[in-house]
């Protein structure tokens, strides 16, 4: 029998992002996708399965998210989403662990006996994990290296393993539990529709969540800064928007914090000029060099990385976003004129007079007109070899005029 009690469910905390309308043990609609950043399809994802579900958001009773743990931006992209709809919608929120889903779809395959492992992949080699007994948490939750894995759970023990961590590990794990089983291959993926009789059990029991209180669960610190948000911007106000004019039942705009949450890419550039996502070198060159090509600034100073008008996401810069990676010198004497390579592969002249000395003697200068550039070592001797002293401070001789270093 139907429990008339329809919830959405979405969880971010891995590659795939996985939606469902559940109701009860039923699943009215449900998608996955895989993505490269949840912010651009996450929303897409929900009308999909909504549309699937043939409701609306003002027609579901709840709306669940995968709290962790995970990916850090997806965990924020997906709480965010969630809080902003329900602040949207005057919907309850609730939360679930996203170990969660993977334990649920091997239960029956572990049977009355045995307990499910669940495992993630938490890259940099490591995996998060918690055991689970009939779909419910059996101990706490963890982070480690599959080779130390028998400190958290019993080698001896006879489990079922699953879960994208437990396949991407599987001969390791194998040799530290050897009396446990991998799950079939089907139940590895994570699917949103996995905990639907689960969470349908729970709101029933007034399982909800405090929607200002609800934070993602890491289980290790983040390599990005974690932005604070105020229990104020989680707090409806007389303005915020319940309907979107477009779609019945979706809500036209979040609250600004929250899209702002939603925005955080995880990407950092380093000092060197260097992408990171969440803690991995992007070590694809051709990414790397689009990456720098669509370097912003929004108006409050905020570096960004943008497609187009609409489409952006903010970033973490340690220094500059520009470095200049070399100089190039055309003509002679007082007439020379001096170019820069930035790294972004652009090049131009150099704005001679916006030349300034920083921490440990560093040289910057402006480039595109509005953006700070760090010279690097070799750009550094270059230019010092056009330096000229002039009483205690230094001239650079460039277009038959002189500038000072300020």
């Amino acid at each position: 029998m139907a429990l008339d009690m329809p919830i959405l469910i979405f969880d971010t905390s891995t590659v795939v992002a996985t939606a469902a309308v559940g109701e009860g043990a039923r699943t009215l609609g449900e998608a996955a996708r895989e993505v490269t950043t949840h912010s651009e399809g996450l929303i897409a994802l929900i009308d999909e399965v909504l549309v699937q579900a043939g409701i609306s958001l003002k027609d579901v009773d709840a709306i669940a998210c995968g709290r962790g743990p995970g990916s850090y931006t997806g965990l924020r992209i997906g709480l965010a989403t969630a809080k902003g709809l329900c602040l949207a919608t005057q919907k309850p929120l609730m939360v679930f662990s996203s170990l969660l889903l993977p334990a649920l779809a091997a239960k029956d395959e572990a049977g009355e006996g045995r307990e499910v492992l669940a495992l993630l992949d938490a890259r940099r080699g490591e995996v998060f994990g918690c055991r689970y007994s009939r779909g419910a948490a059996a101990g706490e939750e963890f982070v480690c290296r599959p080779e130390s894995i028998a400190a958290w759970v019993d080698p001896r023990a006879s489990m079922v393993l699953v879960g994208d961590g437990a396949e991407g590990h599987a001969e390791v794990l194998a040799e530290q539990l050897p009396a446990s089983t991998l799950a079939k291959s089907s139940s590895h993926t994570s699917r949103a529709s996995h905990a639907a009789e689960s969470l349908a059990e729970r709101f029933k029991l007034g399982d909800i969540a405090n929607l200002a209180a609800a934070v993602p669960v890491y289980l290790r610190t983040p390599d990005i800064r974690k932005p604070k948000v105020p229990a104020s911007a989680l707090t409806p106000t007389a303005s915020s928007p319940a309907k979107d004019a477009s779609r019945e039942g979706l809500p036209s705009a979040l609250p600004a914090q929250l899209l702002k949450e939603m925005r955080r890419s995880g990407l950092r550039l380093d000092r060197e000029g260097r992408w990171w996502h969440e803690g991995e070198l992007v070590r694809h060159q051709r990414l790397a060099q689009a990456l720098h090509r669509w370097i912003d600034q929004l108006e409050d100073g905020e570096f960004i990385v943008r497609l187009d008008e609409e489409r952006y996401a903010t970033i973490e810069v340690e220094d500059t976003p520009f470095l200049v990676r070399r100089l190039r010198v055309q003509g002679e004497g007082g007439a020379r004129r001096i170019f820069v390579e930035l790294s972004d592969q652009s090049i131009e002249e150099l704005t001679y007079d916006s030349l300034r000395t920083g921490e440990h003697e560093a040289l910057y200068c402006k480039v595109k007109g509005r953006f700070s550039a760090r010279l690097t070592r070799p750009a550094h001797f270059i230019l010092g070899e056009l330096l000229e002293e002039h009483g205690e401070r230094f001239v650079l001789a460039a277009t038959q005029q002189r500038f000072f270093l300020s």
